[in-house]
């Protein structure tokens, strides 16, 4: 139950901290939400802190990655996301049963039909609960899909953890996110 001590623990300051520059450097909600597949195909809504102008109108293309030098992000909204404090409030979707501490990565809908197309055991990622944090994220695979072999080298790990899960694995898996969220790689914009 790390889900419940991290919520009260970290989530309320950083709620506080991130609203302060939100208002300052771009108006608008604290949380982003955004619907996403998990286990078995399901549709579910993930909680991250925004860290994007708000899109008031609801017009902006939601499949549409952050990519290096978006101005769609803030100042402070840079900061949270290159650390991953966007995610802390995915800890809500732990606790709700949507996502688990460690499993792939969630992916939009969208996104998921395209690659299930390109990879014909793609659905295999959907028979566990998709992670705060993954294989691939911990060695430093996230950010925006612009690489076709480190693209397939992401749904390759998420295979392999599917298929070959244990205790110890979730823990490498937590131990070298720690490291990724201190030392963020080139792709963490």
């Amino acid at each position: 139950m790390i889900c419940i001590p991290a919520l009260l623990a970290i989530l309320p300051p950083c709620m506080i901290l991130i609203k302060f520059f939100q208002m300052i450097q771009s108006p608008g909600p604290l949380f982003f939400k955004q619907d996403r597949v998990g286990i078995a195909g399901q549709s579910f809504t993930i909680w991250k802190f925004r860290s994007m102008s708000h899109d008031e109108k609801g017009t902006r293309n939601e499949a549409e990655q952050a990519y290096p030098g978006d101005e769609r992000i803030f100042a402070f909204g840079a900061f949270i996301r290159r650390f991953s404090i966007d995610e802390i409030p995915q800890f809500i979707n732990v606790l709700k049963g949507e996502m688990s501490l460690v499993g792939p990565r969630p992916y939009l809908a969208k996104h998921d039909f395209l690659f299930e197309r390109n990879y014909k055991a793609y659905r295999i990622r959907q028979f566990v609960k998709p992670g705060v944090t993954g294989p691939a994220q911990c060695r430093g695979l996230r950010g925006e899909f612009t690489d076709p072999d480190l693209l397939q080298r992401r749904i390759e790990l998420d295979f392999n953890y599917v298929g070959n899960w244990t205790i110890w694995l979730d823990c490498e898996i937590l131990l070298r996110t720690v490291v990724q969220v201190l030392f963020p790689p080139k792709s963490a914009y």
